[in-house]
């Protein structure tokens, strides 16, 4: 098992862990459950199937996790693409500096426009303890699916403070807060939260980029976004819109679990 660090743009922001096993025999439950750990097992042909889970839970889709896992699949197997399961899928692909890029397919979430609920509105708090109202909201279908959140683009979005038990209170969604960057539309600023899943905040989160760049691409037509995380830890992706899929990347590195900061350990 091996622990990759990802999503990281160092050092002003850590992005997020998760290890990665190509044996679900080597795969001991015993150990850090506080950290997603990924387990690929092959069907052949550069087709695997990954399993991920957390806190003794299977997770339905880790973005970083599943990053991790091609990296380590065709780093260790000399391949250039791979098919993971459920529609997604990986491969290098060259990039402006001459090397390659590990991009990472996730199929899309479709996230319809509604209305603002009304515990939303005093949700999050700036410094001044003033409530920061949504200006959108978006959410998907299922019930316990995506709540996106749109907030002025004038505060800093990484000083407010988000009142967790508010949401496990009032939803089973996931919610993300997002606004854009006034000055550069293609930057997207976000922050995660699932504390009903035992996630209060998420690090740095890929696997709703599969919801929000869709929603992006039809506000704006943009198709390409650099998203940073604002949540403690930090976290930098890219990602862009293709016909029916969301590919995601950013920066991945092998890492020694002792060598990590002291809020990284068990």
């Amino acid at each position: 098992m091996r622990l990759y660090q990802v999503f990281h743009e160092l050092p002003q922001r850590q992005g997020n862990l998760a290890s990665v096993t190509t044996s679900a025999a080597a795969h001991d439950r015993r150990a850090n459950t506080e950290l997603p750990t990924c387990v690929a097992t092959t069907s052949g042909n550069a087709r695997f199937h990954v399993s991920c889970e957390q806190h003794n839970r299977e997770i339905q889709c880790c973005g970083h996790g599943l990053l991790a896992t091609a990296h380590e699949l065709l780093d260790t197997q000399a391949l250039t693409r791979a098919e993971l399961g459920n529609g997604v899928w990986a491969q290098r692909e060259p990039n402006p500096t001459g090397g390659s890029t590990l991009w990472l397919y996730l199929p899309e979430l479709i996230a319809a426009t509604t209305r603002i609920p009304a515990w939303t509105d005093t949700l999050a708090r700036d410094s001044s303890n003033r409530a920061i109202a949504p200006k959108a909201a978006a959410a998907t279908a299922n019930a316990d699916g995506y709540l996106l959140l749109e907030l002025p683009a004038e505060h800093d979005l990484g000083e407010l403070s988000v009142d967790i038990e508010t949401i496990s209170h009032h939803t089973r969604r996931a919610v993300l807060l997002w606004q854009s960057d006034s000055a550069n539309p293609t930057v997207v600023r976000v922050r995660y939260f699932a504390p009903q899943y035992g996630n209060d905040e998420d690090g740095a989160t890929g696997s709703v980029l599969r919801v929000l760049i869709p929603h992006l691409h039809t506000l704006s037509n943009i198709a390409v976004f650099d998203v940073i995380q604002c949540s403690p830890t930090g976290g930098r992706m890219t990602a862009r819109k293709t016909d029916d899929s969301v590919a995601i990347s950013g920066n991945i590195r092998l890492v020694d679990d002792k060598d990590l900061p002291t809020p990284w350990q068990a």
